[in-house]
């Protein structure tokens, strides 16, 4: 049986090897999503295999999405400021979203600020002003 460390028959396996999980259901192991090392489902990653990095939907991907930045240290994806479109690990926006946020990049603040007609109301999307 493939993945199967140990079983209990022919059928039934007890535990699997790594980038393996055991189904309930039955008995049998199955492959981790793509980029895990370890998980408990098809659905959840405990750790991700080099050069993948785990989201807060418990996935492994090769590279962080929009909005996140990758942490080192965890191997972790951890979301940028909430003006930041992408960002550095230390916070400092690198690029706004003008057309869905409503935000230009200010090279003084290092930040992302309400384009003009908007105002920021501290959340990711800008409000625009009233005329």
């Amino acid at each position: 049986m493939a993945g199967c460390l140990y079983c209990s028959s022919a059928t039934a396996c007890v535990s699997c090897s790594s980038a393996y999980f055991l189904n309930q259901s039955t008995l049998l192991c199955q492959n981790c999503p793509n980029g895990c090392s370890l998980c408990s489902s098809l659905l959840q990653c405990q750790s991700c295999q080099a050069g993948y990095y785990l989201f807060s939907d418990q996935l492994c991907y090769n590279s962080c999405p929009a909005r996140y930045f990758l942490d080192s240290n965890s191997q972790t994806c951890k979301s940028c400021p909430f003006d930041c479109y992408t960002c550095n690990p230390d916070g400092t926006c690198i690029t706004c979203n003008p057309s869905v946020d409503y935000r230009t990049y200010d090279q003084v603040a290092q930040r992302c600020i309400a384009l003009d007609g908007f105002y920021d109301t501290f959340t990711q999307i800008c409000s625009q002003c009233r005329p």
